[in-house]
């Protein structure tokens, strides 16, 4: 599976959702860098792209309200 910064994952032995920063690739290697909170403790992580999957429910942000104009 390809990842790219901004993809919401999750560890297929579970955890929290996590988001892609950064896609690195040196020769057949690849690393997938990502952060998740932990309570209000940011954390991040380099992870093998076999040990993550896609986080099917991820929330989509909400567009901003509209200001209202008199």
């Amino acid at each position: 599976m390809d990842f790219k910064p901004g993809d919401i994952v999750r560890l297929k032995s579970g955890g929290p959702s996590m988001t892609v920063d950064e896609v690195e690739k040196k020769g057949n290697v690849t690393s997938i860098f990502c952060f998740w909170f932990d309570g209000a403790q940011l954390e991040d992580g380099e992870f093998s792209p076999t040990s993550l999957m896609p986080v099917a429910d991820a929330p989509v942000a909400a567009p901003a309200p509209a200001e209202a104009t008199p």
